[in-house]
C-alpha cells in the first residue's frame, strides 16, 4: 500500500485510521472521478464541458471538497476558482497516476533549504513506484 507521507491525501483517496501512511479510496469520491472518466472518454467532453457539468452538478472541487470534510487544507490557487471546478482541475484528475495505483514523488524540489520557494521538475526527474495502492481507474483506461 501507498506510503502517504503528504499532509493531505490526493482527491479520492484519504489515510487509512489505522495508519496514516497508507491510502484507502475515498468512496464518497471514486463515483465522481469515475463519471469525469467516462465524460471524457465516452461521452468526449471537453475538460471546459466537464468542470461545467461538475459545477452544476454542485459537486465541490477537490480544494473545495477537502474543506468541506473539516480539513485545514489551503491551497495558494483555491482561491482563484472559489470552490468551482475549472480545465485545469478536471486534467488534474484525469492524469493523475495516484488514480492508476501509482505514487509519483519528486514532481517538485525546494530551490535551497534556506529559501523554501519550490521549482517544478522534469518527469524524468520524478520518482514512481507502481501498485502502492487500490486503483481509481484501470490502466487500460486512463488519459
Amino acid at each position: 500500500m501507498h506510503k502517504a507521507g503528504a499532509a493531505f491525501a490526493p482527491y479520492g483517496y484519504m489515510k487509512d485510521p489505522k495508519d496514516k501512511n497508507r491510502l484507502l479510496l475515498d468512496e464518497e469520491v471514486v463515483p465522481i472521478k469515475r463519471d469525469i472518466l467516462r465524460w471524457f472518454i465516452h461521452d468526449g467532453m471537453s475538460l471546459a464541458g466537464i468542470a461545467k457539468r461538475l459545477n452544476e452538478l454542485g459537486i465541490p472541487n477537490p480544494s473545495a471538497y477537502k474543506r468541506s470534510k473539516g480539513y485545514a487544507y489551503a491551497n495558494p490557487n483555491s482561491d482563484k476558482c472559489d470552490g468551482f471546478w475549472v480545465s485545469s482541475t478536471v486534467r488534474r484528475v484525469l492524469t493523475d497516476q495516484v488514480n492508476i495505483g501509482h505514487m509519483v514523488q519528486g514532481k517538485q524540489r525546494v530551490v535551497s533549504y534556506k529559501v523554501h520557494d519550490r521549482v517544478t521538475t522534469a518527469p524524468n526527474e520524478w520518482f514512481i513506484k507502481e501498485n502502492t495502492h487500490k486503483a481509481t481507474f484501470s490502466q487500460v483506461t486512463t488519459v
